[in-house]
This record gives C-alpha cells, sequence and structure tokens, in this order.
C-alpha cells in the first residue's frame, strides 16, 4: 500500500478575514503551477512559476529566508516525499507518468498557509489527483 502526503489548512473558530486572504492566494499559486504542469517541463522552471506568483501577488514563501532555494513540491512514489524536487537546482524534466506534489506555502503577515495537490503527469498535460474541497474549513472552537 502506497501513500500521499497532501496537506490541508483549516481554522479554530471563524477564519480571519486575513486568513481567507491568505487561504485564497496560497491556491492561486497551486492553480498556476498546476497550469504549467506539462511534459517537458523543468521542475526548477515550475519554482520559478511558484516564486513569480508570489511576488505578484504579494505574498512570500512560509521560509522567507529561503525564497531562492525552498522546495515548493517534489514527487511522490514509494517514499512519500522522493525526487524530483521543486526547486530552483533541480532541472528533472517532467514526463507522463510521474507523480508530483505541488507544495507552496506562503506567508502574508503573521498567517502562513500550505497547500498541497498531487498530480501525474499525462502525455498532453496533468491529471490532478487529490479531489478534496478546497474550502478553507473552520473548526468550531
Amino acid at each position: 500500500m502506497y501513500t500521499i502526503d497532501y496537506p490541508r489548512m483549516a481554522t479554530l473558530g471563524k477564519a480571519t478575514e486575513l486568513q481567507k486572504k491568505v487561504h485564497r492566494l496560497v491556491q492561486e499559486v497551486t492553480r498556476r503551477m498546476a497550469d504549467a504542469l506539462e511534459p517537458g517541463v523543468k521542475c526548477s522552471e515550475l519554482h520559478r512559476v511558484a516564486v513569480t506568483a508570489m511576488e505578484e501577488l504579494g505574498v512570500s514563501p512560509d521560509r522567507p529566508d529561503k525564497l531562492s532555494g525552498s522546495r515548493v513540491g517534489h514527487g511522490q512514489g514509494i517514499l512519500i516525499t522522493e525526487p524530483p524536487n521543486i526547486n530552483p537546482r533541480d532541472d528533472t524534466v517532467l514526463e507522463p507518468g510521474m507523480v508530483l506534489s505541488t507544495e507552496p506555502g506562503v506567508r502574508l503577515g503573521d498567517v502562513q498557509f500550505l497547500w498541497e495537490d498531487v498530480h501525474v503527469v499525462t502525455e498532453d498535460g496533468h491529471e490532478q489527483l487529490t479531489t478534496e474541497t478546497e474550502e478553507l474549513r473552520e473548526i468550531d472552537w
């Protein structure tokens, strides 16, 4: 049996407007990464897509001191986290059949969100394997 990891975020109690905004922004970064997922794209190029999206949206990575080197996704297979890594140093070219996570973590002020979706690269793009809701869960507190 294989497993995958894919974090989802929630708030204890009602989400603040800032939390709702950061949730929307991390999902936008994730969407832009997914839009770029296709055979022939390098992992380092996907990283550039994520960093550019963060800059355009006015958020910083969850580890701001590591913007240029932070990992924003990875391969999945026998191990939960395995190569390739979506970072600026990994020039692995995506091929059909590869299973990858897009995993940007963003921060705006004191609010930090991490969102991960799992995709398989297909002949003409990708198929998203995670199908859970994208809604921000608010846990009664």
